[in-house]
């Protein structure tokens, strides 16, 4: 009975502690374990606790709350003194890392991480050009190389860095429409159809990549484009050299060289099996692994262009050819598509003055009442 009537008096003065009251100490470590306040209440209304006691405990503050609280406030307020500091001084970080909310360095669009073979498109999303930039290269890329996607917010495209080099040609004869597109705009033509000839390819392949021109009546560059080609080019290029050395010295191309050899935008003469020549232009070019039976397998794959009469106009023709991966280098004047400017100087003015003087002809007899 002393020690109920002192712990009553306790509690009415307001000291209960489970030091003072020995009996409330099991219910305190319950408290600091985590135990929901509700569950202690029961337990000590079983164990017939008196019910004031159990009120004052019950509403007293949890210590181990303060303390957290207050190691939570400290943190908070040492962020805040931190990022105060930060933006009263002048940003000295590298290049593609935010150090102002307000403000974010401009970030390389295209880089390449030669340790994890990928060529990467960055997106910076708090810039919204850039970050459309981005997502048109990035689809052009995915589409050209059959790379899986990969378009989490706030990461990086990665594209697999020899999965573009096969495509190189291809993400070259984007560059090569572009060219022709914008030539008209150089060279004012009032022929019509020449200038939907040279420019519908170029708008064609963004309507592809879900973009357009913004204005039909100035030049179009597509942003990265450049920037991918370039950046595979100098990863490439000890590569790239060798086989342009070759060529100039031996004349000699291998396997991996076509590619250079057949560039978008390239004169050849194809020799027909019946001893007739035409001229044909190289519009893109790829390489295709694949795997069979007997092993891994690389193929060539080009395309080519001539223009043909369909009765009272003249249209592009495509097709395309390929080759078959071969271990022994080859005479490029074999090739069955020789291009022009691999000839000597004397061949060449043959084909060109050849070629022109066929072209004429067939400009006057292959159109209207002339046309079978």
């Amino acid at each position: 009975e002393s020690q109920a009537s002192t712990n009553e008096s306790q509690a009415s003065s307001g000291t209960l502690s489970s030091k003072s009251v020995p009996l409330l100490r099991k219910y305190e470590k319950m408290r600091i374990a985590g135990v929901p306040m509700a569950a202690i209440r029961s337990k000590m209304t079983v164990d017939k606790i008196p019910k004031n006691l159990i009120l004052d405990f019950c509403s007293a503050p949890d210590p181990s709350t303060d303390k957290k609280s207050a190691s939570h406030n400290a943190a908070v307020r040492r962020e805040q003194e931190t990022l105060s500091a930060t933006r009263s001084r002048p940003s000295t970080a590298s290049a593609g890392l935010e150090t102002k909310r307000d403000e974010l360095v401009d970030t390389p669009l295209v880089t390449i991480e030669a340790s994890k073979n990928t060529l990467s498109i960055h997106r910076n999303h708090g810039q919204r050009n850039q970050e459309k930039n981005a997502d048109i290269i990035s689809t052009m890329l995915r589409k050209l190389t059959n790379d899986k996607p990969q378009l989490r917010r706030g990461q990086a495209q990665a594209i697999n860095l020899e999965r573009a080099f096969n495509a190189l040609g291809m993400i070259r004869s984007i560059q090569y429409a572009e060219e022709q597109y914008n030539s008209v705009f150089d060279n004012v033509t009032n022929d019509e159809a020449y200038r939907i000839y040279l420019q519908r390819p170029y708008l064609e392949l963004l309507s592809g990549f879900g973009t357009k021109v913004d204005n039909l009546n100035q030049k179009s560059h597509l942003p990265g484009l450049t920037e991918v080609i370039e950046a595979i080019e100098e990863h490439y290029k000890e590569r790239i050299n060798a086989h342009a050395a070759r060529f100039n010295d031996t004349g000699l191309v291998e396997f991996d060289g076509l590619a250079e050899v057949y560039r978008p935008g390239t004169k050849c003469v194809y020799r027909q099996a019946n001893g007739l020549a035409m001229g044909v232009t190289v519009t893109w070019s790829k390489y295709e692994e694949g795997r069979t039976l007997f092993g891994k397998t690389r193929t060539f794959h080009v395309s080519f262009q001539f223009i043909a009469s369909v009765g009272d106009d003249f249209t592009p023709v495509d097709f395309q050819d390929f080759m078959m991966k071969f271990d022994t280098p080859k005479e490029i004047s074999k090739l069955p598509f020789t291009p022009l400017k691999f000839m000597k100087e004397g061949d060449r003015n043959y084909w060109n003055h050849y070629l022109k003087k066929r072209g004429d002809t067939y400009n006057r007899f292959a159109c209207g009442n002339h046309y079978v």
